[in-house]
């Protein structure tokens, strides 16, 4: 029997078909926090077959990480499965991670597999057994947080990080803090990537992921090794970004608003402003 576990689904103008798609994969007997973070979607927005334990909260746009801390916090119990809106699970991915979970025992983060992503040898801390390794990252799409050792512990997400390396810098933080991250070699779950919004608004929705990208990047890297590796790391992108910003816009290319928001993101990084862009959708 599962105890104490229940999942948080963070969405912003959602597609609709991915996100029930998404609940439909989850153990009806499981909690499902949503935390919308356009203030409009309804239960009645949902699939009726999709899940009969959800609940809404309606925050503001307060990016990613914050609306996962915002879901914790509600859902109140030991381990708290995070799911992007366009995972997939299956039907018994709860009941494997939850055993997992109680086998491992002193965690912090665990993951598992997901399809088409393939980690790096840096990523991997330690070669633990057949079944898992010790990370020193793991992709955040799905992810299994031990509150015990994070949010009672006061690592959390950074809520100036809006969109993007919110879940790098949580897993430094639990790393720093001498708590374990996980990587579950033998359980797996489905990432489509970058298709959780309503299609309607994806022209918008890309620029303002540009801008964040490049904005989260310099405050990660200036946040934990400071501001001149930070440089190093993205000072090439914004030489990059200037360049084809003006290339693309001699040539009348509809790809220099994207290099502009590249270079926008990284100058007020750069020059120390929050994370203040914000998809321009009025409905």
């Amino acid at each position: 029997m599962i105890n104490n576990l229940s999942v948080v689904v963070v969405t912003f103008k959602p597609d609709l078909d991915i996100l029930n798609k998404c609940l439909k994969s989850i153990n009806e007997k499981i909690k499902i926090i949503i935390v919308d973070n356009s203030s409009k979607l309804k239960i009645d927005d949902l699939s009726k077959n999709a899940h009969k334990n959800i609940s809404i909260i309606h925050s503001s746009n307060v990016g990613n990480g914050e609306g996962i801390n915002v879901g914790v916090e509600a859902a109140n119990c030991k381990y708290v499965l995070y799911l992007d809106v366009d995972s997939e699970i299956d039907i018994n991915f709860i009941e494997n991670i939850y055993t997992y979970a109680n086998k491992i025992g002193d965690f912090a983060v665990m993951a598992p597999m997901l399809e088409k992503y393939e980690y790096r040898k840096k990523d991997i801390k330690k070669n633990v057994n057949f079944d898992y390794d010790e990370m020193y990252f793991v992709e955040g799409a799905v992810m299994l947080i031990n509150c015990d050792n994070t949010f009672k512990k006061n690592i959390v997400f950074d809520k100036k990080i809006f969109l993007y390396w919110e879940e790098s810098d949580f897993l430094f933080q639990c790393i720093k803090n001498k708590q374990k991250v996980y990587l579950l070699k033998n359980l797996f779950a489905k990432h489509i990537g970058n298709s959780s919004v309503n299609k309607s608004y994806i022209d918008e929705i890309n620029l303002n992921r540009n801008w964040h990208y490049l904005w989260s990047k310099f405050y990660y890297f200036k946040k934990n090794f400071g501001i001149l590796y930070a440089y190093k790391e993205t000072l090439r992108q914004f030489i990059s970004a200037i360049f084809k910003y003006f290339l693309y816009s001699l040539i009348k290319n509809d790809k220099s608003k994207i290099y502009k928001e590249r270079m926008s993101g990284l100058y007020n990084s750069y020059i120390g402003r929050s994370s203040f862009r914000r998809p321009n959708i009025n409905n």
